[in-house]
C-alpha cells in the first residue's frame, strides 16, 4: 500500500470517529504529500439533528472552499455527499501546502478539524544496474540518494547470500555513505547481487534499488619491449624497422594507445598500429625519444614508458686543408655529426701512404683541434677518422706548413785528400724552396777572392747547392770554411762547412784480451787519440801462430767494423799466437801496432761420473730403472791464459822478422 493511501484511510477513520460524536472539540493533524499527487480530505458528523449543510472547508487564507465549478482550474475544490464534504486537491505542490480547515457549528458552538498539508519531494535514487569494483582496491557501489533534507534521510544495504538477504553494516570491509556504499580490499567473493534503499524518517517515503556487482581488475603494463629489430636495449639504427610491443593484463581486457611523450604527438604517416604493437616504418633520425604505452578500461589506466635511441652513421660536415707559417698555432678542426656522438680522431698521415702516426698529443690540445707552434714536421696529409657504434668515415686535408730555411747540422767537417773529388754541399730545408749563396771565409782577402771566382764559376755551372772541389788539380788553398747562406721571403740560414785535408789514423797505443777460449778470443781495441782525419770505420788484424812468424810473411787476417765485437774464432786450441792491428778510415789503413801474444786453452774433457748415493746404498747393487737416482761429475780445473804486449827477446826477433 502507497503512503499516499495510507494518509487517506487515515483521515477517514478519523472522520468516522468525528461524525460519530461530531465536533465536540478542535484539533490539528499534519499530513504529508508526496509532491505533484492528489490530496483527498473527508468530514462528516452524524450527531442526531445535525445538518450536513453546515459544514464547510477554509484554506489557509480562511477562505471557504468552492465546490467544482466546470471549465474551471481551481486549486482546490469541496464535494458534499449525504453525510459529509469532502477536499480535493489534484495536485500537491509547495505553494498548494498551508492549514485545510473543517467548520462546523454544534449547538451554539464552532468547531473545526485542521489538516496541515505538507507537499514534499520524493526520494530518488537511480544507481546503474550493473556496477564494477576494482580486485585489490577500494571501490564504491553507487548509489546517490537525493533528497530535500539528507538529514532526514536512513540509507540500508543488503547483499543476496545463497536465497538470503544480509544485512550490510558500517566496519572496516564497508562503509555506508550517501553516494553509495564503499568496500575495501575488494576480493573476489565482494561480486553479487546488492540492494541499495533509503527511507526518509518523517515521511516514510522509500525507495530501493537492485544492483549487480561485478569484479574488475586494474590494467597492469606487464612487459614493454623492442621486438625488431631482435637485439639488446633500445638502440635502433636509423633506416630499420621498429616494432615495439606492450603487453598488459586486466579484467576486463584494456584497450591500448601510443603516443610520442615527448612531444604529444599520437599519429604518423609511417606509424602502424596493430593492438598492442607500433610499428614505424622506416626509422628516421627525428623518431628519437621517448615513447609511452597506454592501457586503459573501466578499471583504470596504466602506463609505461620506453626510450628510443636511434642511430646514425657519422658525417663529416668539415674538414678543410690549410696553409700555415711556422711558429704559428693551428686549429685543425674536423666537423661531424651522428649518433651516438662520434669519436673524432685526426691521424697524420704525412707525404708517405706508409707514414701514418697519431698526432703528438703534447702538441694537440681539445680533442685533437690545436697544434701549438707548427713545424715542418707536422707538414702533410691528415685523416679524419669520424666512427660510432653504426659504422665510420674518413676525410683527408693537407696542411701546408711554411718555413723558413732550416739545417740539420748549422756545421759540418768534410774532409779532403789528393786525388779526391770532394762535394760541398748546402740543402737547406725550407718552403718554399730557398736561394744558396757561397762565400769562402778567410783573412787573406787575396785567397778569398781567388776561391770565391771558383766558387762562383761552380754555382753557375752546377747549380746552388752544392760545390765540387777536385783535391788534386787545385792547390791547398781550398782547404778552409765556406758559408751557404740559404734565404727566402720568411727568413734565412747559414751553414759552415769545414773544408780540412784529411789523415790516414794513427797507429793503436793498446788491445786488451777479454775473454779467451780453446778456440776463440775476444779483443777490446782502444781507439787511437784524435786525429786530423776522417773518423775510423773498422780495425784490420793479422796474425798467426807464434811458431810460424819466423817462417814466412803471409798471416792470416781479420777486418771488423767498429760496431762488431773484436772476436777471432776457429783457432787450434792450447796454441799461442802473435797478433797485431791497425786502424782504418775512409783514406785508409794506419799504421800496424806492436805485437800482441795470446795463448789459447787446453781442451779438457770431465771428471769420471759418480752416482750420489748414501753410505747405506753404496754396497747395494745400483738399479738404472729407478729414476729417483741421480749421478754427478765434476769439471776439470780450468787452465789460467796470459796475453798482453811482448817483451824481452821474443818481442826483439819480431821486430826483426817483420823489417
Amino acid at each position: 500500500m502507497s503512503l499516499d493511501c495510507l494518509f487517506v484511510s487515515l483521515i477517514a477513520i478519523l472522520l468516522i470517529k468525528g461524525s460519530q460524536s461530531c465536533f465536540t472539540s478542535s484539533d490539528t493533524q499534519t499530513i504529508y504529500v508526496k509532491k505533484g499527487t492528489a490530496y483527498y480530505g473527508e468530514c462528516s458528523c452524524v450527531t442526531p439533528g445535525y445538518n450536513v449543510g453546515h459544514l464547510k472547508w477554509v484554506d489557509s487564507h480562511n477562505q471557504e472552499i468552492d465546490v467544482l465549478r466546470p471549465g474551471t482550474d481551481q486549486k482546490a475544490y469541496m464535494e458534499r455527499q449525504v453525510d459529509s464534504i469532502s477536499l480535493h486537491i489534484p495536485n500537491v505542490t509547495k505553494s498548494k501546502s498551508g492549514l485545510y480547515r473543517c467548520i462546523t457549528n454544534f449547538e451554539g458552538t464552532e468547531y473545526s478539524k485542521s489538516f496541515y498539508v505538507l507537499a514534499y519531494e520524493p526520494i530518488t535514487i537511480n544507481p546503474p544496474e550493473e556496477q564494477y569494483i576494482v580486485l585489490g582496491n577500494r571501490s564504491l557501489v553507487k548509489c546517490k540518494v537525493h533528497a530535500e533534507d539528507e538529514s532526514k534521510v536512513m540509507t540500508s544495504w543488503h547483499k543476496v547470500v545463497g536465497d538470503k538477504l544480509a544485512l550490510i553494516s558500517n566496519n572496516e570491509k564497508y562503509e555506508i555513505a550517501m553516494e553509495g556504499l564503499y568496500i575495501s580490499d575488494v576480493i573476489d567473493e565482494d561480486k553479487g547481487m546488492y540492494s541499495c534503499s533509503a527511507i526518509d524518517r518523517e515521511t516514510y517515503d522509500e525507495v530501493d534499488k537492485d544492483i549487480n556487482v561485478k569484479i574488475i581488475t586494474m590494467p597492469v603494463i606487464k612487459e614493454l619491449k623492442i621486438r625488431e629489430p631482435r637485439n639488446e636495449g633500445t638502440n635502433v639504427i636509423a633506416g630499420d624497422i621498429l616494432v615495439m610491443e606492450c603487453i598488459a593484463d586486466g579484467i576486463p581486457h584494456p584497450e591500448y594507445i601510443w603516443r610520442k611523450a615527448d612531444t604529444n604527438i599520437m599519429e604518423n604517416p609511417r606509424w602502424k598500429q596493430e593492438v598492442n604493437d607500433l610499428m614505424i616504418d622506416p626509422v628516421l633520425p627525428e623518431d628519437q625519444g621517448r615513447y609511452e604505452c597506454i592501457a586503459q578500461s573501466m578499471a583504470g589506466v596504466a602506463s609505461k614508458s620506453i626510450d628510443i635511441n636511434v642511430y646514425f652513421p657519422p658525417n663529416i660536415t668539415s674538414f678543410p686543408s690549410l696553409m700555415v707559417v711556422e711558429g704559428s698555432t693551428v686549429e685543425l678542426v674536423c666537423d661531424a655529426v651522428g649518433r651516438p656522438a662520434p669519436n673524432v680522431s685526426i691521424i697524420y698521415k704525412g707525404q708517405d701512404e706508409d707514414d701514418i702516426r697519431d698526432v703528438d698529443e703534447n702538441d694537440v690540445m681539445d680533442n685533437l683541434s690545436f697544434i701549438k707552434k707548427v713545424d715542418k714536421s707536422h707538414d702533410g696529409i691528415y685523416v679524419c677518422n669520424a666512427s660510432n657504434e653504426v659504422n665510420y668515415t674518413l676525410e683527408e686535408m693537407y696542411l701546408t706548413v711554411l718555413y723558413k730555411p732550416y739545417f740539420e747540422a748549422v756545421e759540418e767537417i768534410v774532409w779532403g785528400w789528393n786525388g779526391q773529388v770532394v762535394n760541398l754541399t748546402c740543402s737547406p730545408d725550407s718552403k718554399p724552396p730557398s736561394f744558396v749563396q757561397w762565400r769562402f771565409l778567410t783573412e787573406n782577402s787575396s785567397v778569398a777572392i781567388e776561391v770565391n771566382k771558383i766558387i762562383l764559376e761552380e754555382t753557375k755551372l752546377y747549380g746552388q747547392n752544392f760545390i765540387t772541389v777536385n783535391v788534386s788539380e787545385q792547390t791547398q788553398v781550398m782547404y778552409g770554411i765556406y758559408e751557404c747562406n740559404a734565404s727566402n721571403h720568411l727568413g734565412y740560414a747559414v751553414r759552415y762547412i769545414h773544408f780540412r785535408e784529411g789523415h790516414i789514423p794513427p797507429p793503436i797505443r793498446n788491445a786488451t784480451v777479454l775473454s779467451i777460449k780453446a778456440t776463440s778470443v775476444l779483443f777490446h781495441i782502444e781507439k787511437p787519440d784524435s786525429f786530423e782525419g776522417p773518423p775510423i770505420l773498422g780495425y784490420t788484424a793479422e796474425y798467426d801462430q807464434t811458431k810460424d812468424y819466423n817462417v814466412t810473411d803471409i798471416h792470416t787476417n781479420r777486418t771488423w767494423s767498429t760496431d762488431r765485437p773484436f772476436i777471432i774464432e776457429n783457432l787450434k786450441a792450447d796454441t799461442s799466437y802473435f797478433i797485431r792491428f791497425a786502424p782504418i778510415n775512409s783514406i785508409g789503413n794506419g799504421a800496424w801496432s806492436e805485437y800482441y801474444e795470446f795463448e789459447t786453452l787446453r781442451p779438457s774433457v770431465p771428471n769420471q761420473p759418480s752416482w750420489n748415493l748414501s753410505i747405506e746404498e753404496s754396497y747395494e747393487e745400483i738399479n738404472i730403472n729407478d729414476t729417483n737416482q741421480a749421478i754427478s761429475w765434476t769439471a776439470p780445473g780450468r787452465q789460467r791464459c796470459t796475453g798482453g804486449l811482448l817483451h824481452g827477446e821474443i818481442l826483439s826477433d819480431l821486430r826483426r822478422l817483420a823489417m
